[in-house]
């Protein structure tokens, strides 16, 4: 049935059984017999510092209801992570590039809208921020080819031709990557 997420589960004859891949993905159609999909996200992929638990999917639908708005115009690509550091409570941090110029205070207007879908999306997140357990996010805007670089980066360590930018990462050599690229505006410095 079109519509339906689902995990993806392989076998084969070498003594492989339904072993799951953790891929979701959701039935969009047929061609002839075959059965067309679309790739939705990982199962497993979460970002918690407070239990609050926001999934790779919650991200996506936040970015995408973001996206479709005019509130992100041009949107291209875009990781988001725990940004932690022992002297402060926890934050998410949003690192994004667009393809088009931002105006200034675009970071500052994005912080605020992401934090406030992610508490409409998650009882646990609002929770948490009204505990005082996170602090808002940070946005930062990456100057046009940050993640091109950061693709590259992420190839050269794995060996990889063409590698997919995480919408989710919680990888510490992905989000120092990150942290090092040049930025065109962030909400953490008020541009």
């Amino acid at each position: 049935s079109s519509d339906l997420e689902y995990e993806l589960v392989v076998s084969n004859d070498s003594g492989s059984w339904r072993r799951r891949t953790g891929d979701i993905v959701e039935h969009t159609g047929w061609m002839g017999k075959a059965p067309v999909i679309s790739f939705k996200g990982r199962r497993e992929l979460v970002l918690s510092h407070a239990g609050e638990r926001i999934t790779q999917r919650q991200i996506i639908d936040t970015m995408s209801e973001l996206a479709s708005t005019s509130q992100i115009p041009s949107l291209g690509e875009f990781t988001i992570y725990m940004d932690q550091s022992p002297e402060r409570v926890g934050r998410y941090r949003a690192a994004l590039e667009f393809e088009n110029a931002t105006k200034p205070g675009t970071a500052a207007a994005l912080a605020s809208l992401l934090d406030e879908n992610l508490k409409r999306r998650s009882g646990n997140y609002a929770a948490a921020r009204q505990a005082g357990k996170l602090e808002c996010p940070i946005v930062d805007i990456l100057e046009s080819g940050g993640f091109e670089r950061f693709r590259s980066f992420q190839a050269s360590k794995v060996n990889l031709g063409n590698s997919k930018i995480p919408e989710i990462s919680t990888a510490w050599t992905h989000v120092n990557f990150l942290r090092g690229l040049p930025l065109v505006q962030s909400s953490s410095i008020g541009t």
